[in-house]
Parts: C-alpha cells; sequence; structure tokens
C-alpha cells in the first residue's frame, strides 16, 4: 500500500507537470502568433519603405538633372561675359557632349586673335579642389584627348571649372593643373595658357 501511495503521489506531481507543461506551451504558442503578427507587419512596413525610398530615389534623380541643367545654363552665361572679356568670340552655343569616352558639361568653340579655341567647362553646382584635379587629371588623358578628336573637337583648348558654391582649395588645385575656375562672379582663376595647344 505505501508503494501505491508513493505510485500515486507520483502520478499527480507528473499530472501537475504536465498540466505546466500545457500551460507553458499554451503561453508559448500564443508568443509565437504574437511574433508571426509581428513580422508580417515589420514585412508590410519594410515594404512600404522600399517603396517610399525608390521613390525618393526618383525624385532626387530628378532634381539633380533639373539642378544639372540650370548650373550648366549659368555657367554659360557666366562664360560668354568672361570670353568676350578676354578678346573671345564665341561661336554658336555652348553644347554638353557626352560618350564615347567624353563627358562634358560645355563645349563651346571661340574665336580670337589667334584663331580658334575650344572652351571645356566642366560645371558643378558645388566645386572643390578634387573636382578640379580630376579634370585636370582627364585634360591630361590620352583616351580624352583622343575622345576629343573623334568629335573634331581639336586643341588648343581653354580649360575651366565653374561652380556655384567655390570650397575653400579649389584655388590651388587650380594652380595646380592649370584649369581656370569660373564662379557667378566670373573669372576666379584664369586658366594657365591652352591645353593641346
Amino acid at each position: 500500500e505505501e508503494r501505491v501511495g508513493r505510485l500515486e503521489e507520483a502520478v499527480a506531481r507528473l499530472a501537475e507537470a504536465q498540466a505546466r507543461t500545457e500551460e507553458r506551451v499554451g503561453r508559448l504558442e500564443e508568443a509565437v502568433a504574437r511574433l508571426a503578427e509581428a513580422q508580417a507587419r515589420t514585412d508590410s512596413a519594410v515594404a512600404d519603405l522600399a517603396r517610399a525610398v525608390k521613390d525618393l530615389r526618383t525624385r532626387v534623380g530628378r532634381l539633380e538633372n533639373a539642378l544639372g541643367l540650370d548650373v550648366e545654363k549659368v555657367a554659360a552665361f557666366i562664360l560668354n561675359r568672361v570670353l568676350r572679356e578676354r578678346g573671345l568670340e564665341p561661336v554658336g552655343q555652348p553644347r554638353a557632349a557626352k560618350g564615347n569616352g567624353l563627358e562634358l558639361d560645355l563645349v563651346w568653340p571661340a574665336e580670337g586673335p589667334g584663331g580658334r579655341v575650344w572652351v571645356l567647362v566642366e560645371a558643378k553646382h558645388r566645386l572643390d579642389g578634387r573636382a578640379v584635379l580630376r579634370f585636370g587629371e582627364r585634360l591630361r588623358s590620352e583616351g580624352f584627348k583622343k575622345a576629343l578628336q573623334r568629335r573634331r573637337i581639336k586643341g588648343p583648348y581653354l580649360p575651366y571649372a565653374f561652380g556655384i558654391v567655390i570650397y575653400y582649395g579649389t584655388e590651388e588645385a587650380a594652380e595646380r593643373t592649370g584649369v581656370g575656375v569660373l564662379s557667378t562672379d566670373g573669372e576666379w582663376v584664369p586658366p594657365k595658357g591652352y591645353y593641346g595647344s
């Protein structure tokens, strides 16, 4: 009888443990269900965020294009005045040259006492020394020179970098490369002679 009593107590304890386990499993199942709902909400929020980021990228791209066009128009307006002050007469209208190894915001032939010169302009909303150094490197690149030749843009070249906002250090980069700097005020740094002459 004592064994049976201990056995009954053990069975009772097992039943209590089973009940507690079932209760824990129930709570765990509820927690898993709540997590699944939260994950579904998170997935939906991430999808909404991805669509919003894609839309924002599209809008920023359009804004960059609009600003780029405005910067080039301002650069052409200033350049026209600067060329005339230098005794050069612009020929036709300035054009962008892009593709086949060539990327220039403005290319504009001008006539002067020494003959024709091609004005090459890199236009930026914000111009810093790194952009001027990169432009100077491109001007010296054989591939870039060949791309100009393929477009019948033959030297001598008068290079300028234009910026609506000019960062500190830009003038020093211009002096090192020989590239002129234009701002909305006119010619900040004159180019050092002509490239390709």
